[in-house]
């Protein structure tokens, strides 16, 4: 018996990234069921006949990365899901795992998908980063997040709630504070900026103990804690740029956030990053380039941030996720490709539990 076009998510939904949640909403506005998946084995045999294919993100929650025995157990799961009928899809959203060494269980999982899943990559640096599986890779983009938060608060207003100059330049650093994220070495180049009337505000959970040192900076506001949906335009309101100083990264949600608010972003050209360029919303620097950061920041201090945020904003708009559903939908084997994204309609907001960012 064939399996009906239906998709089995790993995640459906995640409460800190509302990723999965737009993608798969969408999806099923299209007429194509989504499932929440497992990767159990019990389950996989138990859904052969329930999903043709079993979609992929982030595969390091279903195993153990430093334990050999679990990796391989995992590679033995995706094998058997390929034998029963599944066809497997792989949204590879980072080169490797945040805070993680590659372990060689992590590298034989990668292998196994970029021999048997179906690669789907946010931009051409994507492509890149798998290797010769590259050119099997689809590139489909990162969605926009225009109406998935609140976003009602004035500049004025949100700087009041923060306590901050209504004529200062404000720049944010937004989500959960993880080493990788740079955050030590952004508080360190915004040490040497001479601007009395510049502040920076770093806002999020923190992840590990090594993401972000004290500071005697009074320009500098640490804010560690959950920030609620309803608060997330509170914090990008009050900006003026999103500072993004990631060691390392592929694919960044919380730059397509920031654009998404109409702010511009300050962040190294790596990854997906360094293609945001074209949108003329993006101040890139070199990472390898002592003071690189520091000398995008001073950039930062003389830009016109007014013009950049609507720039940011019409690059967002233009990222449909009814396009971009589409566009999976042929990677699944459902449809034709769609060639061409389309802007999306305004999307009525709904509460969520709580925003982390990559």
């Amino acid at each position: 018996m064939r399996a009906p076009a239906r998709v089995a998510a790993l995640p459906r939904k995640l409460p800190t990234n509302p990723y999965c949640e737009l993608l798969y909403d969408h999806v099923e506005r299209l007429g194509v069921p989504v499932i929440d998946g497992r990767s159990g084995l019990r389950w996989l045999l138990r859904a052969r006949r329930q999903a043709a294919v079993l979609h992929l993100h982030w595969p390091e929650r279903h195993f153990e990365p430093k334990s050999l025995a679990s990796a391989l157990y995992f590679v033995v799961r995706l094998a058997i899901a390929r034998l029963v009928g599944f066809r497997l899809v792989w949204t590879v959203h980072n080169a490797r795992p945040h805070d993680q060494d590659t372990t060689l269980g992590a590298r034989l999982v990668r292998a196994a998908l970029c021999r048997w899943a179906t690669p789907i990559v946010h931009c051409e640096a994507g492509r890149a980063a798998l290797g010769s599986a590259g050119g099997r890779a689809v590139v489909i983009p990162h969605g926009n997040y225009i109406g998935r938060y609140p976003n009602g608060i004035t500049r004025t207003a949100a700087r009041t709630r923060l306590g901050l100059d209504p004529g200062a330049r404000v720049f944010l650093a937004f989500g959960q504070l993880r080493a990788y994220k740079g955050l030590d070495a952004l508080v360190a180049a915004f040490g040497e900026l001479d601007a009395d009337d510049a502040h920076l505000v770093v806002a999020g959970e923190r992840v590990g103990p090594d993401a972000i040192r004290a500071t005697s900076d009074p320009r500098v506001r640490v804010c560690v804690g959950h920030v609620p949906d309803a608060e997330v335009q509170v914090y990008m309101n009050a900006a003026d740029l999103i500072v993004l100083p990631y060691r390392e990264v592929l694919t960044s949600g919380a730059a397509m956030l920031a654009f998404s608010f109409g702010r511009g972003i300050v962040a190294p050209r790596l990854g997906c990053l360094a293609e945001l360029e074209r949108s003329g919303a993006a101040i890139l620097y070199d990472p390898e380039r002592p003071g690189a950061l520091a000398a995008a920041l001073a950039r930062g201090l003389r830009a016109d941030t007014d013009r950049i945020g609507e720039r940011a904003r019409r690059f967002a708009r233009a990222l449909s996720w009814d396009a971009i559903a589409r566009r999976h939908l042929a990677a699944y084997g459902f449809a034709p490709r769609l060639a061409v994204l389309r802007r999306d309609r305004p999307t009525a907001h709904r509460a969520k539990e709580q925003s982390g960012w990559t």
